[in-house]
């Protein structure tokens, strides 16, 4: 069964990314009205963010902007479908202008659904959600000595459109612009809604491994879980080396 977006999450995502056009960060926002295909699936491609002013200050190239390009998709895994209501795939590219020069560098946050059950033998162990720097979008490009290799993958909470906006956002603006974007009441509200139906789940399942799970009535117990997040199946997938 397709893995279908509901339009009320369509309309969520719409709605943080004009509030980014307000700001001047995002141009152009056609990709996000592309995304949703007719049969509810979606896919977002090359959405860009442009930091024009106050670039990291450990960027080692005498860049004067750089552009953050998104792609975006959603991927299945039946296996653990019921514990997320989407996830996806997020190929994110950074594209810095040095005179008449492009230099970029790339990540991808990846949803590996290709392990369904724990059973199946993978040539190498990684985390369900993870992120990995490079890979195939630097496959055109001369990388002088660098080693572009798909290890390591790091451990990532898993994401939905508008957190890793959010990601992207915290990680390039300067402290006081992102926080000037957070606070407005429209994607404030938006991220909460994220946060929460994506990473509680995620901080139950794996805080419940060490926590004493107590009745949420005792008065006696510092820490109260939901039994119904104690999924030793999940957290092995989360992370393939935690000794449960």
């Amino acid at each position: 069964m397709r893995n279908v977006m509901e339009k009320k999450d369509f309309h969520s995502i719409q709605k943080i990314v004009d509030a980014l056009v307000d700001k001047g960060i995002v141009n152009d926002p056609s990709p996000v009205s592309r995304a949703l295909k007719g049969d509810g699936s979606f896919e977002m491609v090359n959405l860009i963010f442009y930091i024009n002013e106050n670039l990291p200050n450990h960027i080692n190239h005498k860049c004067q902007t750089l552009r953050i390009s998104l792609t975006a998709h959603k991927k299945e895994l039946p296996a653990i479908k019921s514990l997320y209501p989407d996830n996806y795939e997020f190929k994110v590219s950074i594209l810095g202008e040095v005179g008449e020069k492009t230099v970029i560098n790339c990540f991808h946050i990846d949803y590996d659904c290709g392990r369904e059950t724990l059973d199946e033998k993978d040539k190498f162990i990684h985390p369900l959600y993870h992120l990995t720097f490079g890979g195939m979008e630097l496959d055109d490009y001369y990388v002088g000595d660098f080693l572009n290799i798909p290890s390591p993958r790091f451990a990532v909470l898993p994401m939905d459109v508008i957190l890793i906006i959010d990601f992207i956002l915290s990680n390039f603006l300067t402290k006081t612009k992102y926080e000037k974007i957070k606070c407005e009441s429209a994607y404030l509200d938006e991220l909460h809604n994220s946060q929460a139906k994506y990473w509680k789940p995620y901080f139950h399942n794996i805080g419940i491994k060490w926590a004493n799970v107590i009745s949420s009535k005792s008065t006696s117990q510092t820490f109260a879980f939901d039994n119904a997040f104690d999924n030793k199946y999940f957290r092995n997938l989360l992370f393939p080396t935690l000794i449960d």
